[in-house]
């Protein structure tokens, strides 16, 4: 591919060449009611000039046309991450509440034991606004520092 294209580029150039130095031979041009007396090598540079100008257009056409569909990719991309977040985060939430579900049937209303969570700390009861209580879990040293405060309180 590379080696068929260096040889269309070097046929172009020796072509090109060829053209402006044996194209010498005066013409006559009339555009849009526009009489223009010029030579046959000009006309040919203008052509190649027209030529590279719509070879950028088609360039910028297939480059911007590219970068629209990463573009379009890239948020259908984000937009299937989210949705995979978002149905992930269901189950998690689903998990969740069955699970809470099934420790409420299991333990009798109001009558739930507090747990002691694992590394070193306890839990311990604390009244909520309304008037239910809830564990707090306290570690060693907060439990130290809660004995030291109630110790100056006597």
């Amino acid at each position: 591919m590379i080696v068929i294209a260096i040889l269309l580029i070097a046929v172009a150039v020796g072509f090109a060449v060829a053209v402006a130095l044996q194209a010498t031979e005066p013409v006559t041009v009339d555009m849009l009611g526009v009489s223009a007396d010029t030579s046959s090598r000009e006309v040919f540079f203008a052509g190649v000039l027209a030529a590279l100008v719509f070879g950028v257009g088609l360039w910028l056409l297939k480059a911007s046309t590219a970068r629209a569909r990463r573009k379009r990719q890239e948020i259908k991309d984000l937009k299937r991450g989210r949705r995979t977040e978002v149905e992930r985060l269901e189950a998690e939430k689903a998990e969740l509440e069955s699970a809470l579900r099934r420790q409420r049937s299991s333990s009798p209303a109001g009558d739930a034991a507090p747990t002691r969570p694992s590394g070193g700390a306890s839990a311990v009861s604390a009244d909520t606004r309304d008037g239910r209580t809830e564990s707090v879990d306290l570690t060693a040293a907060e439990r130290a520092r809660a004995a030291a405060g109630k110790d100056r309180e006597r």
